[in-house]
C-alpha cells in the first residue's frame, strides 16, 4: 500500500507500504470519454473516473493498486478525507477577505476559530520555544499576514478589529 504523501515521486511510491493513499493533483484536458487524467507528480498521470475541469487541484484516493495505467481508474475525493480518514495534516485552505474585519467575522467555520494570529510593526516578538498553544476544540485556526502599513490600511469599523491586537 501507498502512503499518505502530498507530493508523491517514483522513490516514495515504492519506499511506501503503509496507510490509506491520497495524492493531491491537478486535472489535465483532452479525451474525457472515461474520466479525467490528472497530474499526481509520478512517471505517469492517473484516470479518475469523474469528468473534472481542466486546470483544477483535486484530492485523488489511489487505492492500493500500484498499476497506473489508465486501465486503473481512481477517484476524486472531498480535501478533508484524508484529514477524516487518518487523522493526519493534509495542506490548508486560503480564502480571501477584503478587510481585517471580514478576516475575523466572517470565518467558515460555525464557533469561529480556535486562535487567531496575525503580523503588524506592532506586534511582539515571540520566540517559539516559548510559545505554548493550548489544546484546541478543532483545527481551526487563522493567520494573516500584513505589509507595512500593517492594519493602518484596514477597512471596517475599529471596534470590528480593535480585539485583533
Amino acid at each position: 500500500m501507498w502512503g499518505c504523501f502530498h507530493r508523491w515521486t517514483r522513490r516514495t511510491m515504492c519506499a511506501s507500504m503503509s496507510g490509506l493513499n491520497f495524492v493531491k493533483g491537478v486535472t489535465l484536458g483532452g479525451d474525457r470519454s472515461k474520466g479525467t487524467l490528472v497530474d499526481v507528480g509520478l512517471s505517469q498521470n492517473v484516470l479518475v473516473e469523474q469528468i473534472v475541469e481542466q486546470g483544477k487541484r483535486v484530492t485523488v484516493a489511489m487505492g492500493t493498486n500500484r498499476d497506473l495505467t489508465p486501465a486503473c481508474v481512481r477517484k476524486v475525493v472531498p480535501q478533508s478525507s484524508p484529514s477524516e480518514e487518518m487523522g493526519s495534516y493534509w495542506g490548508y485552505k486560503v480564502r480571501y477577505a477584503s478587510n481585517l474585519s471580514g478576516v475575523i467575522n466572517d470565518s467558515p467555520y460555525k464557533e469561529g476559530y480556535d486562535h487567531i494570529i496575525g503580523t503588524s510593526e506592532h506586534g511582539e516578538t515571540i520566540i517559539s520555544s516559548e510559545l505554548i498553544l493550548p489544546s484546541f476544540r478543532a483545527p481551526f485556526n487563522c493567520v494573516w499576514w500584513t505589509g507595512w502599513s500593517g492594519r493602518k490600511h484596514r477597512r471596517g469599523p475599529k471596534s470590528e478589529w480593535q480585539r485583533c491586537k
